[in-house]
């Protein structure tokens, strides 16, 4: 029989301590609180980045250039954390309170407002990711980090049209175990 694992305890880049140790990041310099996760892209990878996000205790906010996949995709995480629920992952009450803090944005600059850490999950083309990078990197101060979520494209490539200085932009690679590589 498997065992309920909690999350929220659990060694993960998406804890705020966790960012914090491992990226050198702070509190943020503006006067608005930086508390949310945002994913941008809702579809099958950016649902499951929310669910372990929302998981490990995070407010996370949900954007996708369609507004009318949101809902859709709010769907497809609940789905995803009621499965771990059903194979004792973890237990109905925390995926019962992980599903309350998850938030969706249709408006990107909204969505920016309160990020703590910006995880981009858009489709696998280099045009794409730049043109959201740059979008992202205009509307971010320089301490919240941008990561993509790509299996073939480098960092570096998607980051070549952001301001952000070198080393600020990690990567989250899903086939090596999803451990955050700076540049």
């Amino acid at each position: 029989m498997t065992t309920s694992v909690d999350y929220s305890t659990r060694p993960s880049v998406l804890r705020s301590d966790s960012l914090t140790r491992t990226f050198g990041w702070g509190k943020s310099q503006n006067k608005m609180e930086r508390k949310s996760v945002l994913i941008v892209g809702s579809g099958m990878m950016g649902c499951g980045i929310a669910s372990c996000a929302l998981l490990a205790g995070n407010d996370t906010i949900l954007y996708d250039v369609y507004a009318e996949a949101l809902g859709r995709a709010v769907e497809r995480t609940k789905q995803n954390i009621d499965e771990l629920a059903e194979q004792e992952l973890c237990t109905q009450e925390q995926a019962d309170a992980a599903m309350e803090r998850i938030h969706v944005e249709p408006d990107l600059e909204k969505a920016c407002a309160s990020a703590k850490v910006v995880i981009e999950a858009v489709f696998e083309k280099l045009e794409l990711k730049q043109e959201m990078f740059e979008k992202l990197d205009a509307l971010l101060p320089v301490e919240v980090p941008i990561l993509s979520n790509t299996s073939g494209l480098r960092i570096t490539d998607i980051a070549a049209r952001t301001k952000r200085p070198e080393g600020r932009l990690p990567a989250v690679c899903p086939d090596d175990g999803g451990r955050p590589h700076g540049i």
